[in-house]
């Protein structure tokens, strides 16, 4: 996701960097704590309503501008 954020267009390169950071933060965090409990904890961390407006922003723009869905 750090690749793809980084050669993300203008137009949702802040979404894609947002869900690449707390995709990197998601990983991290299990990494310490591999356990069902540690997964369920940091989903509900970064299951915010910021990073669901990243990830409808950048369907949208996919689908927008890449027929992806038509």
């Amino acid at each position: 996701l750090r690749d793809t954020a980084a050669k993300a267009p203008d137009a949702v390169k802040a979404e894609s960097q947002k869900l690449a950071d707390a995709a990197t933060a998601m990983a991290e965090a299990l990494t310490s704590d591999p356990t069902l409990q540690s997964f369920d904890a940091v989903v509900e961390k970064f299951a915010t309503p910021d990073i669901d407006a990243a990830t409808v922003a950048i369907e949208k723009f996919v689908n927008e501008k890449c027929g992806a869905g038509q």
